[in-house]
């Protein structure tokens, strides 16, 4: 029979005095333990560890784990803080944690990670709700074993593993409305935990309607949830088949059939129609075709890349691929890229390889191939000669438009993926917009990037509303940099930087796509300014905390200190895209007249 357990594991106490007292984690896991443990949503057998010494929770989920069966389905929530060593992996400190002395003390995420593989359990869901979570995918491996029915209690679940984490590598954990210190001094839900929390007590994170909350519903709607307090953004990882389902929701179908049982749920992996005989499946399914720019139909795959971006990306072992490609020879480059690809199978070989599947109409192929490109790029070295992340956000762009115009519905899953991980990239942002119906997404496009607007527009794209939302985010966006600015300016007013641009002349109207990048360049011009106070001024509160402090000192550089934060906010709401310059995209093919 098939048991849904739940540990949940929390800490706000420590014995190191480097360690901040916390409020938040043991009402989360309150909270949340009352949630899962009821019968109508989450239906786990709750287990609660509060402040707990490192040797307790290694041992009690040591002892989860062994005891798990192959069909029942684990959750396991950390909530604490976290901590980094000098090579980058990430602890989770407990009780009796020594920051000083973190392998010794702590409780690692290689170990948990670890612990996860031995088990024979092969349903598992892990939310970490710390500092520096999304650290965790530096330990990440996953053994899985397809040969397990769906549970009792959730019929159709698949196999796998779903990770969560509140943040990613490089970002702390916060408290609600901004408070400028991490997990502390307020008694209300962090915002992790408390969208979490939101999102299954509603129902709201049941984003097909289908009554039932799988780990990537749940995250997708954390992420938009936490999005709207900022500071932080969610990270996740599936390993496996199927969804794996957290909890029941109110919302869609009725969850009992007439005899007070469970209503079974669709097989994984199955498309299922609703009542109006639309296609649902796992991830957003795209509405009906749109024209967008970069359809694959459309781009003129012959062309191959420019010199520069191929020089970047070509290898020593697809140089034939790519000369068989320049010369027009499509069978023979294909050959080519396919016999690179298994001698070291780096990025470039791969876009060759989906290039050529492309001129010939594989789209699948094609889409798999530019995705396993994305993959490489990612991995990357530091010091690589290549402008990976632009590359990246081309490889992924390719990849969504070549998977979909081949029918493969995971192309929702990889937009969704891409626009996770480089949610600064216009192209995408715009994809998001006009397959997933997220008109945020064109407007934040449109702000990032004007010529987008224009590339839309002669695609045959609906943008006048987007346009109109982004000049007034836009120009938003000004006033809050002038706000920072002149707060700053007023902790030194003998400091005098270069005159601040406008947004074009007053009270003379312009069309929407002239004003649009007009409005960019102001938040841009502001940006640069603000960047040289913040910096200025972030000197002066450190030579003001190596001097000694006269009287009346310490509010001044109070002051410093609260116009830094504000600036830091307003710099936050400007963002600048990624650089997409030369990512590899072929060009529109020319229409030809009839």
């Amino acid at each position: 029979m098939t048991r849904r357990r739940a540990l949940l594991i929390a800490c706000d106490e420590y014995d190191d005095p480097k360690l901040s007292r916390l409020r938040s984690p043991a009402h989360d896991v309150q909270v949340l333990a009352r949630l899962l443990g009821d019968p109508t949503v989450g239906a786990y057998d709750v287990r609660l560890l509060v402040n707990p010494t490192e040797h307790e929770a290694r041992l009690e989920i040591a002892r989860l784990l062994r005891s798990a069966g192959r069909s029942d389905h684990l959750l396991l929530f950390f909530a604490c803080h976290g901590r980094r060593d000098i090579d980058g992996l990430l602890y989770l400190a407990l009780a009796d944690t020594d920051v000083d002395d973190l392998p010794a003390t702590a409780l690692p995420t290689e170990l948990i990670n670890r612990l996860l593989n031995r088990s024979a359990c092969q349903r598992m869901v892990l939310l970490l709700d710390c500092c520096f979570s999304g650290a965790v995918s530096r330990v990440l491996t996953h053994q899985g074993d397809a040969g397990v029915r769906g549970g009792d209690l959730f019929p159709g679940e698949g196999t796998g593993r779903a990770v969560l984490t509140a943040t990613t590598a490089h970002e702390y954990a916060w408290e609600p409305a901004g408070e400028p210190l991490p997990l502390t001094d307020n008694p209300r839900h962090s915002v992790f935990a408390g969208a979490v929390i939101e999102g299954l007590r509603t129902g709201d994170a049941d984003l097909d309607g289908d009554g039932l909350v799988s780990a990537d519903e749940l995250y997708r709607y954390v992420r938009d949830s936490v999005a709207v307090a900022g500071g932080q953004t969610p990270r996740r990882w599936m390993y496996g088949e199927g969804d794996l389902y957290v909890a029941r929701s109110s919302r869609g179908p009725a969850l009992a059939t007439a005899a007070g049982r469970t209503a079974p749920l669709p097989p994984a992996g199955v498309e299922v129609r609703d009542g109006r005989g639309a296609d649902r499946s796992d991830g957003p399914v795209p509405p009906r075709q749109r024209p967008v720019p970069w359809a694959a139909e459309r781009l003129h795959w012959e062309a191959g890349l420019p010199e520069p971006v191929e020089r970047m990306l070509r290898g020593s072992a697809d140089r034939t691929g790519w000369l068989a490609l320049r010369a027009g020879s499509w069978d023979e480059a294909t050959t080519g890229f396919e016999a690179a690809v298994r001698v070291d199978g780096t990025a470039g070989a791969w876009w060759g390889l989906g290039i050529s599947h492309a001129i010939g109409g594989r789209w699948r192929a094609a889409g798999h191939a530019f995705a396993a490109a994305a993959g490489g790029l990612r991995e990357a070295p530091p010091d690589h000669p290549a402008p990976t992340a632009a590359l990246t956000a081309g490889a992924l762009l390719l990849a969504v438009v070549t998977l979909r115009a081949g029918g493969d519905q995971r192309a929702a899953q990889v937009l969704t993926d891409s626009v996770d991980a480089l949610p600064l990239c216009p192209p995408l942002l715009v994809l998001s917009a006009a397959w997933a119906g997220d008109g945020a997404a064109l407007t934040r496009a449109f702000l990032l990037d004007p010529e987008m607007a224009v590339e839309c527009e002669a695609a045959g794209m609906e943008i006048g509303p987007a346009v109109q939302e982004a000049i007034a985010c836009g120009e938003a966006q000004v006033r809050r940099l002038d706000v920072a600015r002149t707060r700053l300016r007023a902790t030194d007013p003998a400091w005098s930087g270069g005159p601040a641009g406008d947004g074009g002349p007053e009270g003379v109207w312009r069309p929407p796509l002239a004003r649009l990048p007009e409005v960019r360049r102001a938040v841009e011009v502001r940006r640069d300014e603000l960047i040289s106070l913040l910096h200025a001024r972030q000197l002066g509160v450190r030579d003001a905390l190596r001097a000694p402090v006269p009287d009346g000192g310490g509010a001044v550089v109070a002051d410093i200190r609260n116009a830094i934060h504000t600036g830091h906010e307003a710099l936050r709401a400007t963002d600048r895209p990624a650089p997409l310059a030369a990512v590899g995209i072929p060009p529109i093919r020319p229409m030809r007249s009839i």
